[in-house]
């Protein structure tokens, strides 16, 4: 270690430093067949989603009074939330196809999908 530094602050630098995966998982979701097709390791960044009257939040809780103020329901998903996590939740809540796949769009065009998203439509 340099004179001048200690380990807990190098360390403390260390954990703040932000990584991100590698975004080499495709997400292929077919809306003709109602199809979603995900790697096992697909991963989501930290991000809030409302829809369907529920507010769904990967990662660290948002604000309380984040979104509108009439959602039903607020769930909860932990860090390092996997796409499978995500739509195992949406079906729990009753979401269609469609309405999962409107939903991964957003995530994806948020940029909190670690992976490409496919949709095709035939």
């Amino acid at each position: 270690l340099p004179k001048d530094q200690s380990a807990v602050g190098i360390l403390s630098r260390v954990e703040a430093l932000s990584v991100s995966p590698d975004p080499s998982s495709d997400v292929v979701v077919n809306r003709a067949t109602g199809i979603v097709v995900a790697g096992r390791g697909v991963r989501i960044a930290k991000v809030a989603v409302s829809v369907k009257g529920a507010k769904v939040t990967i990662g660290k809780s948002q604000p309380s009074d984040w979104g509108s103020s009439n959602s039903s329901e607020q769930f909860l998903v932990p860090d390092a939330a996997t796409v499978e996590d995500l739509v195992t939740l949406l079906q729990q809540i009753g979401l269609t196809t469609d309405q999962l796949i409107d939903v991964l769009q957003a995530i994806n065009d948020a940029g909190a999908l670690y992976g490409h998203l496919i949709v095709l439509n035939n």
